[in-house]
């Protein structure tokens, strides 16, 4: 008899291990699941940043460009034909994909 309860308190004791064990794993993948959660916004946010340094870069490298073409002596007379300024603001005044300056519309017979 005395066995018996001995048993049944162990059994009793174990689903009660048990049970705690398999809330404690529940919690356990609630915060890994947050966890990654977080990790996977963290490697959006560094995908984002390294995107702005890429443009930012591009930007950069465009606007060295456009400086050395502005303070080029060699193009002074391109600049006098296309009505462009030695300081570059004459950028974007012919429409997109103009070879030749704009003119004024010539009045025929």
């Amino acid at each position: 008899r005395d066995a018996r309860r001995r048993v049944a308190e162990v059994e009793n004791d174990l689903a009660n291990e048990r049970e705690e064990a398999r809330q404690e794993q529940a919690e356990l993948r609630h915060q890994l699941v947050a966890l990654q959660k977080q990790v996977d916004s963290g490697q959006q946010a560094i995908l984002d940043l390294r995107g702005r340094v890429r443009d930012a870069g591009q930007d950069a490298d465009v606007a060295r460009r456009r400086a050395k073409l502005s303070s080029d002596p060699r193009l002074d007379s391109k600049r006098a034909i296309y009505g462009q300024n030695p300081g570059g603001s004459g950028y974007g005044q012919n429409p997109v994909g103009a070879s030749r300056p704009v003119s004024a519309p010539s009045s025929r017979p």
